[in-house]
């Protein structure tokens, strides 16, 4: 059986409560703020790499004593 008119304004699943508009509204990051937490997360995997006595994924040349190392293109 399909619901009242009634039934439908006292149900929770159809009322339009504030907290889920306020789960719908877009969230906007600035710049500055990207950019900090860009620079927060690759000092903790910089920490983490350094916990675990590796280095982080940068792309490197290898080098050996006594030679210069190659430029990288």
């Amino acid at each position: 059986a399909r619901p009242t008119i009634k039934d439908c304004f006292n149900n929770s699943w159809l009322q339009d409560a504030y907290l889920m508009r306020l789960r719908r509204q877009t969230l906007t990051f600035t710049t500055t703020r990207l950019k900090e937490f860009l620079e927060q997360q690759q000092q903790v995997r910089a920490e983490v790499a350094t916990k675990h006595k590796s280095t982080p994924q940068t792309p490197t040349t290898p080098t050996t004593p006594g030679t210069p190392a190659a430029p990288v293109s």
